[in-house]
């Protein structure tokens, strides 16, 4: 490693982008351990791209981290891509990230038109409401919606703002808007003249997080009329 200061600033020059990502990675692991020591928790802002792969790579490994403490927020997006697109930079974090740490929260950026405030955490939407727009003529199926769960056998859009919903064996969650308005109409609605997120779509909060997978079981747990 080669170290030289161009006026205030610091800057070393590293041999190879893995011995970048390396050194940027036990930076960042020391940064955490510290904070986290101090304050008992973190946040960090993370960026996309093959400049990063090395040193998501060298992060995920390191050991001594509390990920459960730590909230993952992203720098940007495209305009309202979905986050199962292959170029959206949430599928990025999550696959290089993410979903092998298991970070207490991760943000993503509203780029998606289904993120954004902490009272629009997480997305769903049933599987009844998906085959209705199959009905239409449509190829669609779970995640087309941008919708980031995928339910069976819940009345989603009748629960009540307020009401829980238990996902899997630890997380919890809480309903906190019935549908949305669409400011931008999508492709479906295009093919379809009509979409069914809008209006039977629901968002909730994080009341409690943890690790959830496919074929985990969504029941009400409790609240308003539940």
């Amino acid at each position: 490693m080669k170290s030289a200061k161009y006026d205030r600033i610091r800057v070393s020059i590293y041999e190879s982008n893995e011995t970048l990502g390396a050194a940027a990675a036990d930076d960042l692991a020391d940064i955490l351990r510290s904070t986290i020591a101090e304050r008992g928790e973190a946040s960090i802002i993370v960026a996309t791209g093959n400049s990063q792969l090395t040193f998501m790579k060298a992060l995920r490994v390191k050991q001594g981290i509390a990920w459960d403490r730590v909230t993952v927020f992203h720098m940007d997006e495209y305009l309202g891509m979905s986050d199962q697109h292959p170029a959206s930079f949430r599928r990025y974090i999550r696959e290089q990230l993410t979903d092998v740490v298991h970070p207490r929260t991760f943000y993503g950026i509203e780029g998606d038109a289904h993120a954004g405030t902490k009272n629009r955490q997480i997305s769903l939407l049933a599987a009844e409401s998906i085959a209705k727009m199959k009905a239409k003529g449509l190829n669609v199926g779970p995640g087309d919606f941008a919708e980031n769960i995928t339910t069976e056998n819940i009345d989603l859009y009748r629960l009540k703002i307020g009401a829980q919903l238990r996902v899997g064996s630890e997380v919890i969650l809480e309903i906190s808007q019935i549908g949305k308005v669409c400011h931008m109409r999508c492709d479906i609605y295009y093919q379809a003249g009509d979409c069914v997120m809008p209006k039977e779509g629901i968002f909730a909060r994080v009341v409690k997080g943890g690790v959830i997978q496919p074929g985990d079981i969504v029941e009400p747990t409790g609240g308003p009329d539940v």
